[in-house]
């Protein structure tokens, strides 16, 4: 009975071990993103300054040794893109983009530290376009799906890149007098680190 009372508490020690990295955790990131159909304007010519951040809040669970399920509270913001007159008669101004996510997570972890991830969700997205002759702007909830790999290189910080899309419209033709249905379609590359919080 002594021995099987250890061997519990040894399986148990190991299970909490593995178990370790389900927590609270924050994070942020940064990279690039564009807009799939950019406004498209007559006379102007484009930059695209696309410089992405984001932050993160969450809480991930272990539902088994290698596998954790959870939910996650995001901020991000795509950066904008900005139009400067080719001509005197030529339209200027600016396209930015932004939005609050909710998304489901799912991650693999390997014994190495190596992990994969997936999210999807809603995300309440901003897209915003303003110019020199008018402005037109629309948020509203909007489909998010995300994918990604990471590296734990300490027990509680966790380093990653990951790929996200939003399904939007297309803004190519839109203009201060004509706004589409849904904000853009936005597509991002980020890396960052998450820390889980200790509980």
């Amino acid at each position: 009975m002594l021995i099987f009372k250890r061997l519990l508490t040894v399986l148990s020690l190991t299970i909490l071990s593995h178990c370790a990295w389900a927590n609270a955790y924050i994070g942020a990131g940064g990279g690039f993103s564009a807009p799939e159909n950019a406004p498209s304007l007559n006379g102007a010519n484009s930059s695209n300054q696309q410089y992405t951040y984001n932050a993160d809040l969450g809480y991930q669970y272990n539902f088994a040794p290698h596998f954790a399920s959870g939910i996650e509270a995001d901020y991000i913001n795509y950066g904008q893109t900005n139009y400067t007159p080719s001509n005197t008669n030529s339209t200027n101004g600016s396209f930015a983009n932004s939005a609050i996510q909710i998304l489901v997570t799912g991650t693999y972890l390997m014994d190495n530290g190596v992990n994969t991830f997936v999210k999807a969700g809603v995300g309440h997205q901003t897209s915003e376009l303003n110019l020199n002759n008018g402005s037109t702007s629309l948020s509203t909830w909007i489909p998010d799906v995300a994918g990604g790999v990471g590296y734990y290189v300490l027990k509680n910080l966790d380093l990653y890149v990951q790929y996200q899309h939003s399904f939007g419209s297309n803004w190519n033709n839109a203009n201060a007098s004509n706004t589409p249905s849904n904000p853009t379609t936005m597509d991002s590359l980020t890396a960052g680190a998450t820390y889980l919080l200790p509980m």
